[in-house]
């Protein structure tokens, strides 16, 4: 203890030659100052001068939440990280900013690899992999999204993975994603053959679709809207990276918000919304916002889908009818058939009978479709009755 006192006292009077002060404000007290004590080899601490509770110059350093925790013994023996798949150590980076090193053990092979966060790209699944590491593949997360770039979702995953249990990113917006999803799944679940099924009903609507749309000589413009968080309206999902773009456009008709920024919550000004002056207005089953709202709010009075009571809220069934689902092809056939109502000749009631009875084995009463189709929120929507018993 009184060689310990000695080198305190020593390493104070040093630190009082320099003249350095601790943040601290020295003014009603000028002894207190920092001390910096080299506890291990390649490690410093830092401890107030209290020769007396020496213990206090052992406490253990913040963890960074970034580093294994393998790496925290390592770095607290003065041992060297490893690289990371630049060749770098994580903490001595060439521009010597401060960045997230995220840090994953592929299960069974005990190999820690350190990847810089805008590399964060590999996930424990055959499905979304590196492609330096395993090859390309279809799955492979694009720049930007969510996964390979801000790392937002490797977070959420984290426990599944620690658990030993694989993880599969989903990518969201296309039909294309839509029906990679439908592989994806009947494929863990061995039932391919039911997958196939469900594409192919699918086929068959898009491409009658198609073909209707290709004898279209006008295009209704149309807009897709939903609650703003608080206050407001959202009309972020129009955009074309969104998945109403396709069920909304897939019959001819313009989706006059496609070039909008992609958003589920930003507002959209009124001014905006009367710029574009729909024709239609689809409203999100996803929120609590109505049809019924839209006509109230005076704001919005001059717009051309709210004076002809062109506002439809979309349905919800088995699941919501926006996002993308096995029910997205009934979406279609509905969308088809608010923008042309006198043109799209789809039995929706029993197309609706039909594929509930083949996706969940279950038949729909009249009382059910009503519901489903939202009857009550489109009680003023103008040709609604097209889709009535």
């Amino acid at each position: 203890m009184k060689e310990l006192h000695a080198r305190v006292l020593l390493l104070a009077a040093q630190r009082n030659a320099d003249g350095r002060r601790d943040r601290r404000s020295t003014a009603r007290n000028p002894d207190r100052r920092r001390l910096f004590l080299p506890l291990r080899p390649g490690r410093v601490r830092s401890g107030r001068r209290h020769p007396a509770r020496a213990d206090r110059y052992h406490r253990p350093a913040r963890q960074d939440p970034y580093l294994h925790p393998a790496d925290h013994e390592r770095r607290h023996h003065g041992h060297p990280l490893p690289v990371d798949t630049h060749g770098h150590r994580p903490e001595l980076r060439p521009d010597r900013r401060r960045q997230r090193v995220h840090c994953q053990t592929r299960p069974g092979l005990g190999v820690r690899d350190h990847v810089p966060r805008g590399d964060l790209k590999q996930h424990h699944c055959q499905l979304r992999l590196h492609p330096e590491r395993r090859g390309d593949h279809p799955y492979q997360p694009r720049r930007g999204h969510p996964v390979g770039r801000s790392g937002r979702l490797h977070h959420l995953h984290r426990p599944h993975r620690a658990a030993g249990y694989p993880v599969i990113g989903l990518r969201y917006g296309t039909q294309e994603y839509l029906e990679q999803w439908i592989q994806m799944f009947a494929t863990l679940l061995q039932r391919q053959e039911r997958g196939q099924q469900i594409l192919q009903r699918m086929h068959e609507t898009i491409v009658s679709l198609e073909a209707f749309a290709a004898e279209r000589d006008s295009s209704p413009t149309v807009l897709f809207l939903r609650s703003a968080g608080d206050s407001g309206y959202n009309a972020g999902m129009s955009s074309s990276r969104g998945y109403m773009n396709t069920w909304m456009t897939l019959c001819g008709a313009t989706n006059i918000g496609a070039d909008i920024d992609y958003s589920t919550s930003n507002a959209t000004s009124v001014e905006q919304l009367l710029a574009w002056d729909p024709e239609i207005i689809f409203v999100s089953s996803m929120t609590a916002l109505t049809p019924a709202e839209l006509y109230a709010d005076s704001a919005l009075s001059e717009l051309r889908a709210v004076k002809n009571h062109k506002v439809y809220a979309v349905p919800s069934g088995g699941f919501w009818w926006d996002p993308p689902s096995a029910e997205s092809h009934l979406t279609m056939m509905w969308a088809a058939q608010i923008a042309y109502p006198d043109a799209a000749t789809y039995d929706l009631r029993e197309q609706m009978r039909d594929n509930y009875d083949f996706l969940y084995g279950y038949s729909l009463s009249e009382d059910e479709i009503d519901q489903i189709l939202r009857f009550d929120d489109n009680a003023e929507a103008q040709g609604y009755d097209q889709f009535s018993r």
